[in-house]
């Protein structure tokens, strides 16, 4: 299954030994941060790596251990490397908010969870909450 939302195209992918595989790569533009150029300069950049066309194309034809092994950090890993608030955006509204549960990596957090974060860093944060590997193109 393939999907785009916010300037990222979803792959759902399947492969014999890693099972589901969900990637996220960042549509490019006149670079390969696309719409997200102003997260290029935090320091959350380095999560986000850059792969190459062969080793995707792969991945997309049912072969992920290629992709699997050419750096990617899970998507729970980088929840835990950024620096924004874990608390829920919403806690001053929500009347379902639970100070416990609420918060980003919670075993019990709920899917109405959105991430403290700038407009153009959360659709990255909500890729990886969803587990997906976000990544970019390679330069050429």
């Amino acid at each position: 299954m393939i999907f785009r939302r916010d300037g990222i195209i979803f792959l759902h992918l399947e492969d014999p030994v890693w099972g589901e595989v969900k990637i996220g790569k960042i549509l490019p533009s006149s670079t390969s941060w696309g719409v997200f150029e102003s997260v290029s300069l935090r320091e959350e950049a380095l999560l986000i790596p850059q792969v190459a066309d062969p080793i995707l194309d792969r991945a997309t034809r049912g072969d992920c251990t290629p992709f699997m092994n050419s750096g990617v950090r899970d998507p729970k890993g980088c929840l835990k490397k950024i620096s924004s608030p874990k608390e829920c955006s919403e806690r001053y509204f929500c009347i379902s908010y639970d100070s416990k549960n609420c918060q980003m990596g919670n075993r019990k957090m709920p899917s109405c969870f959105s991430p403290v974060s700038d407009e153009n860093f959360r659709p990255i944060v909500t890729a990886w909450l969803e587990g997906y590997y976000v990544i970019r193109e390679e330069d050429l």
